[in-house]
């Protein structure tokens, strides 16, 4: 019936259809622009999304080697850089410095580690001493100034330069980098990372007593590595007795002859060690996975190596200001991973093996950062394709928009004539205004989505700010009160815990009980040390220390993670939209 209705109504709609050109074109061209507007609002959710799997905050991940499945960054702005001299290379601003690796995540340097720094002041003159002896010896180098401010990076590191001096009322971690403190702006006086490196020995000033007893502690802490890695201990064989840069030269080689560079390598599985997995398995990864393994490499060849976080900005960056000065806007794409070794002389120094950011003549690709580039450059299609073949993009997209409007029908429109002006008039009207109807409740839609978006941004940037705050150890507390508050949400045997308490009077020992029976995510004992945690931080007045504060912040980053993937449709949407959690 269907059928014989549509054949005998036929001709009609293509006499209508002819008459109309102008109005189904019209048509036609909303149903275009809804259809791009709609696709351009997918991705943006999709972006989102996406941003709530990625490994780490601002690019910053400290040492988590457990959520690297995949790298997103989002374009987030997160420094300002203002320097004296355009920089003739890239600029490395270091963060977090990893110490000890387990195979899941690299841990800082501990006080305890450390009994031959008793004072703030001698750690200060530690990390300067490099400056010192530049500064004091015979070479020509002029000093340099750089202003940092921060915009959305962690205002827990200082973010300074290689051969900074610290200034005095500055605070440092241990022999890693310069503490921020929660200040927003900063200076540093330094020297340039390239003529630095460059300097003889006899150009520089006489080593203190302090950096001669400092080397020892090098080599006794920062050769360590796992020794039941037989694969890696086996790569390593060959090369175990070569200098140091021989070593360096044979990792920058295999490095671009077995492995790949990708943003989204996958994740790791539970019963692997990381850097074996990345090697031997996997073979692609990025920036993390290249610096981890090329400091166990050293390591393994007798090298003193560290594992380090933060930004590099490559020359290009750095735009020319009225007053003379050089400016760059530092994002989270910037952010990376690299290797340091151990230079008696100038202490650390940049060992860069990711494979598009070898410098030195190492690589031909340009230095670029950590965006898009998930496989090396491929060859530009063949110039041979007829010209006559090209379409512009635009216009296929559009001719796949759109269904069954044929505008080849047009030369039929003297049958129109028969068409009833009343007719024609009401359902062209009708046409325009289911048009409008639909492209006003579409940007209504759009526009709540975007306030959503916008509204979670700003409560998820506040909760981060609370969660980094050591001051009377609000940040531990913080974390521990979002995760009973997620708890609540998930609605297992805790939710509605904080009712229960009020009603039947439980006590936090209980509701403790109630998250460890019914969140598995995770364990009894992670569960008592949280709270343990918890509660040091609510009822003293001593500081906890950084590492337990880390800790803490993984714990809750896991957390939240597992119980995300668990959430289904709306009710995931409420949490990360409606409850900014």
């Amino acid at each position: 019936v269907l059928y014989l209705c549509t054949v005998a109504a036929l001709p009609q709609i293509q006499s209508y259809k002819g008459a109309h050109k102008q109005e189904y074109a019209q048509i036609k061209d909303a149903l275009i622009t809804s259809q791009n507007e709609w696709l351009n609002m997918r991705q943006l959710i999709t972006d989102q999304f996406s941003y709530h799997s990625n490994y780490a905050v601002s690019g910053i991940g400290e040492g988590n080697l457990e959520t690297l499945s995949e790298n997103q960054p989002q374009g987030i702005e997160t420094l300002n850089i203002t320097v004296t001299e355009r920089p003739e290379s890239s600029v490395y601003l270091k963060a977090f410095v990893g110490t000890t690796y387990t195979g899941k995540e690299w841990k800082e340097l501990e006080d305890s580690q450390f009994r031959q720094i008793q004072t703030a002041d001698a750690e200060r003159k530690l990390l300067n001493e490099p400056f010192a002896r530049i500064e004091n010896g015979s070479n020509s180098i002029e000093k340099e100034q750089m202003r940092i401010r921060i915009l959305d990076a962690e205002t827990g590191y200082g973010y300074a330069p290689y051969y900074t001096e610290v200034p005095a009322n500055g605070s440092v971690s241990l022999d890693a980098c310069v503490e921020g403190n929660g200040r927003a702006d900063r200076e540093y006086i330094y020297y340039s990372r390239d003529q630095a490196e460059n300097l003889r020995s006899d150009e520089l000033g006489t080593a203190s007593d302090l950096w001669e007893s400092y080397k020892g502690f090098v080599q006794e802490t920062y050769k360590e590595y796992p020794y039941d890695l037989a694969r890696l201990t086996e790569w390593c064989a060959s090369i175990k007795d070569s200098a140091v840069e021989t070593v360096a030269a044979e990792i920058d080689q295999r490095f671009s002859e077995n492995l790949q560079y990708s943003l989204t390598p996958g994740q790791m599985p539970e019963d692997q060690d990381f850097t074996e997995y990345f090697l031997f398995e996997n073979q692609q990864g990025f920036c993390v996975h290249f610096a981890t393994a090329a400091t166990l490499i050293y390591r393994e060849c007798g090298y003193p190596a560290r594992y380090v976080e933060g930004y590099i900005i490559s020359p290009e960056k750095f735009r020319k200001q009225e007053d003379g000065t050089y400016s760059a806007v530092v994002s989270d794409d910037m952010a990376h991973a690299w290797c340091e070794t151990f230079d008696s002389q100038l202490g650390w120094r940049v060992r860069e093996h990711t494979l598009p950011y070898l410098e030195n003549g190492r690589s031909n690709m340009p230095l670029t950062v950590e965006q898009g580039q998930e496989e090396m450059p491929q060859e530009e299609a063949a110039e041979d394709v007829p010209e006559e073949e090209d379409k512009p993009l635009k216009e296929d997209r559009e001719e796949k928009a759109v269904v069954n409007i044929d505008d080849g029908d047009t030369g039929k429109a003297s049958n129109a004539e028969n068409t009833a002006d009343e007719e024609k008039n009401g359902v062209s009207l009708l046409l325009r205004s289911a048009g409008w109807v639909v492209m006003i409740t579409f940007s209504i839609v759009c526009a709540v989505v975007v306030l959503c978006i916008i509204q979670q941004k700003i409560r998820r940037q506040k909760k981060r700010e609370l969660f980094r705050m050591k001051k009377e150890n609000r940040g531990i507390a913080a974390i521990y009160n979002e995760m009973c508050d997620i708890c609540a949400f998930a609605g297992k045997e805790a939710s509605g815990q904080k009712e229960q308490s009020r009603q039947e009077s439980l006590t936090e020992r209980q509701l403790l009980e109630q998250m460890k029976a019914g969140f598995p995510q995770l364990t009894k004992e992670e569960w008592e040390w949280l709270y343990d945690c918890a509660v040091r931080a609510a009822f003293t007045v001593e500081r906890i220390g950084r590492e337990d504060h880390r800790q803490c912040c993984l714990l809750y980053r896991r957390f939240r993670k597992e119980v995300l993937k668990e959430l289904k449709g709306w009710k995931k949407i409420w949490f990360l939209y409606g409850k900014g959690m």
